[in-house]
């Protein structure tokens, strides 16, 4: 059951004179965890689905509730895949840097592409911290992206 803060938290963003019935927050959640899992397996932005679902359930996205909620059904899709490719993460660890034949070197080794690639994408994202900051939830950059 929730508390009474987790309920009241969860603002329509239309006006009062409206009367709508709210979504169950059981009901709510089921509809997207369904939106995250479908997809996620898809070549589309799971978040963005995620962030429009929640536009379209009038889901308040200034409550830590629901925010909290958005971090954590997002959490079980990034957890599974270092659970899902344990092997080949260990085996890239275990090689490194020679690879698995030794004809590799830090720079071509598949865990060294990965560390350069991380270094290319975080520093750009590292200066530009206050920017996507401001526009992270907006919906109109979404539609941007897609």
């Amino acid at each position: 059951m929730l508390t009474k803060c987790a309920k009241s938290c969860r603002r329509r963003a239309k006006p009062a004179t409206i009367q709508e019935k709210e979504l169950n927050d059981y009901v709510l959640s089921v509809l997207l965890g369904i939106v995250e899992g479908l997809t996620e397996f898809l070549p589309v932005s799971s978040t963005a689905h995620l962030r429009i679902a929640e536009a379209l359930f009038h889901v308040s996205l200034t409550s830590g509730y629901w925010k909290m909620y958005t971090i954590v059904i997002q959490l079980g899709a990034i957890l599974c895949l270092p659970i899902y490719f344990r092997k080949r993460i260990a085996q890239f660890l275990s090689t490194f840097p020679q690879g698995k034949r030794g004809d590799r070197n830090p720079l071509t080794h598949p865990l060294g592409l990965v560390m350069a690639a991380f270094v290319v994408t975080a520093i750009p994202s590292f200066l530009m911290t206050k920017l996507i900051g401001k526009h992270l939830e907006s919906l109109y950059i979404m539609e941007l992206r897609c």
